[in-house]
């Protein structure tokens, strides 16, 4: 199985296993927990864009078509868009 297969598998597994937890957790912890995260998402937007940046120069390499890389490529306004749904 190749790394990039494994490390998908492992992060597909967690997040079923996280899931679990999160199902007993209140409405107000969910929301809090969501929140979070899309502050994150905003206060980590230079990180973000700069290692998407390397994801789509490797896609643009293997080929992908035109239309997925520029549904996978992010900058700072798709990313507060994100964080703001």
């Amino acid at each position: 199985m190749s790394d990039i297969k494994s490390a998908v598998l492992a992060a597909a597994t967690s997040s079923k296993n996280a899931s679990v937890g999160l199902r007993q957790l209140s409405r107000n912890v969910k929301d809090a927990a969501i929140v979070a995260i899309a502050d994150a998402l905003v206060a980590h937007i230079d990180d973000i864009v700069a290692a998407n940046a390397l994801d789509v120069a490797e896609a643009k390499s293997n080929g992908t078509s035109e239309a997925i890389v520029d549904r996978l490529t992010l900058n700072a306004q798709r990313i507060a868009d994100i964080a703001d749904a």
